[in-house]
């Protein structure tokens, strides 16, 4: 009994790590490639002024409303948005929805205080092989760092050494 135990084991293992391999070679396919946002950009539900820009140094997360560990994600970054860990133009969500109301009222909701944009045609996932939410990139001077799907359990920390001088 033990025995097949012990191969149970090893078979999940194996599947869960053959599972997300494919999603972690598109990950690296997308470090170190450049990084543009064509879509208008929100701060709660008003448009983000065109003087201001965003921050050289930046989290851009793909989600949805209807993904919960996009809310968990979320979360998170507006915590530390309010903890003054991060600024909130260091911080871009791009919905992958295409109902404005639905998520500006989200947004407003939640009260998510950072910038915000909307992929309604779907344009942004398409172009950077978003095949899961959330999808989080740390962009540094437009160039694209970093890249992990799903709930991420070391993100204060990541952020933390992202974010040093």
């Amino acid at each position: 009994m033990k025995k097949w135990m012990n191969y149970l084991f090893y078979a999940v293992i194996a599947f869960l790590f053959f599972s997300k391999v494919p999603s972690i070679i598109q990950n690296f396919s997308l470090e170190k490639r450049a990084f543009k946002n064509n879509l208008p950009i929100y701060v709660k539900d008003t448009n983000f002024s065109e003087t201001q820009s965003l921050s050289s140094k930046k989290v851009v997360v793909f989600w949805a409303t209807w993904c919960p560990p996009c809310k968990i994600e979320l979360d998170k970054l507006n915590q530390m948005i309010l903890d003054k860990k991060i600024s909130y133009n260091s911080v871009h969500a791009i919905s992958i929805e295409n109902d404005f109301e639905l998520v500006k009222n989200h947004i407003l909701k939640s009260n998510y205080l950072f910038t915000w944009s909307l992929d309604k045609e779907g344009e942004m996932a398409r172009n950077y092989q978003i095949s899961s939410t959330p999808t989080l990139m740390l962009v540094n001077n437009d160039v694209i760092e970093y890249v992990t799907n799903g709930v991420t359990p070391t993100l204060g920390i990541r952020l933390a050494e992202f974010f040093k001088n």
